[in-house]
C-alpha cells in the first residue's frame, strides 16, 4: 500500500502507520522493516499476507510533535485477490501460439490473436515464457486478463516503433479498460509517449502492476543515427 501527501515524512525514526477497526490494530514502522520511505511524500507499507480481511481505518504520524499529531483517517479495505476469480483458461505464447521468443521475430500477430482468443473465453492468462518478444503496434489488453511472464529479468517486450512517421509517436503501447494485470516481464521501448494508457470513463477498478520492469528511450535520433537517449527503469 503506498500513501501519499504532503508533510508524510518529517521523522522517519518515529513514523508510523496505523490500519484499525473494531478487532484489529496494527502498527507499521520503518524500524520493523513494514514501511518505506519512498519519498519526504511518499511511504510504502508492506501489509503481511495474513492481515485479516476487512474495513480500516488508516492513519500516518509523520513523526513530527507528540504523537498526537496523526493524519486524517484514510478508508482501505483488505479482501481476496479478485484475480483469482477470473478465468483459469491460459495461452502459452510459445505453445500454443507459436512465436519463437526470438527479438528479431514479428510476434504482434501472436499477442493479437492470443488477446482475442482470450476476450472470447471471457479472460484468462497470456502466459510469456522466457524470450524476446517484439512487437510493432499497439495492443489493447480485454478485461479479466493477465498477461504474466515467466521471469522479469528474462521475459522482455521490445517495441519497434517502425509503423509510426518520425517525429510522432504512439498515443499508447498497452491499452485497457479494467480487471487486467500485468506480472513479471520487462519493457523495451523507444520513440514512446504513454506506455500504458486507460481508454474507460468513470470509477474504473482493479488494474494491477507486479514486477514490471520499464527501460525506455522517448527519442533516439534519426533512424540512421546511432546516439542513444536516456534510460530509466522503473
Amino acid at each position: 500500500m503506498q500513501i501519499i501527501g504532503k508533510n508524510t515524512v518529517l521523522d522517519s525514526e518515529k513514523l508510523y502507520v496505523q490500519m484499525k477497526n473494531s478487532s484489529v490494530t496494527k502498527n507499521f514502522t520503518v524500524a520493523d522493516g513494514s514501511v518505506t520511505v519512498d519519498s519526504d511524500y511518499s511511504v510504502i507499507v508492506d501489509i503481511p499476507l495474513d492481515m485479516p480481511e476487512g474495513s480500516y481505518e488508516v492513519t500516518v504520524y509523520n513523526g513530527y510533535g507528540d504523537g498526537s499529531c496523526i493524519s486524517k483517517p484514510l478508508k482501505a479495505t483488505i479482501g481476496p485477490d479478485l484475480r483469482a476469480s477470473w478465468s483459469q483458461y491460459t495461452i502459452n505464447i510459445k505453445e500454443d501460439m507459436g512465436a519463437s521468443g526470438v527479438k528479431t521475430e514479428n510476434a504482434t500477430g501472436y499477442f493479437i490473436t492470443a488477446l482475442e482468443m482470450l476476450a472470447a473465453k471471457g479472460g484468462g492468462t497470456l502466459y510469456l515464457p522466457n524470450g524476446t518478444y517484439c512487437l510493432m503496434h499497439s495492443i489493447v489488453v480485454p478485461e479479466n486478463v493477465r498477461i504474466v511472464g515467466e521471469d522479469a529479468e528474462k521475459v522482455y517486450i521490445q517495441y519497434l516503433p517502425l509503423h509510426w512517421n518520425i517525429g510522432e509517436l504512439p498515443e499508447y503501447l498497452i491499452a485497457y479498460k479494467q480487471n487486467v494485470s500485468f506480472e513479471n516481464f520487462s519493457i523495451l521501448a523507444s520513440r514512446n509517449g504513454n506506455l500504458f494508457t486507460c481508454f474507460g470513463t468513470g470509477d474504473l477498478k482493479n488494474v494491477y502492476f507486479d514486477n514490471i520492469r520499464y527501460q525506455k528511450w522517448t527519442f533516439t535520433g534519426t533512424p540512421t543515427s546511432a546516439a542513444e537517449g536516456s534510460g530509466t527503469i522503473l
